[in-house]
């Protein structure tokens, strides 16, 4: 996780809804993936778009405004609860955690647009 940059570049991304996937607008045909398959605790990396692998599938909860990974539903994506300095910017890790116990702000996102990158 990161701050804004004024320009946006590497540090947005887009939900594919089709896909179930969750990609860069830079880095193009790279998308987050749970190497070695949803674990606890575990960090996200960003690595080749691969439509077939369940090791980039995540689910959007509209209703609950989480991030789950495709036939985990007790995980959810979930930023950091500390902010570390990243050069001017400011960063926080991205793991996933189990959804019953992280706090509601660390787990809910919000897709901004409808089929675009902006």
């Amino acid at each position: 996780m990161h701050s804004c940059k004024p320009d946006g570049g590497d540090v947005q991304f887009y939900y594919n809804v089709e896909t179930e996937q969750i990609c860069s607008t830079q880095y193009i045909s790279f998308c987050l993936e749970m190497s070695g398959g949803p674990m606890v605790g575990m960090s996200l990396s960003l690595m080749e778009d691969k439509t077939d692998s369940f090791e980039q599938k995540f689910i959007y909860d509209m209703e609950s405004g989480e991030f789950r990974p495709e036939g985990y539903s007790s995980l959810c994506l979930a930023a950091g609860a500390t902010s570390t300095n990243a050069g001017i910017y400011m960063s926080r890790t991205l793991t996933l955690e189990l959804s019953s116990e992280t706090d509601k702000s660390l787990k809910q996102w919000v897709i901004v647009g409808k089929g675009t990158t902006d």
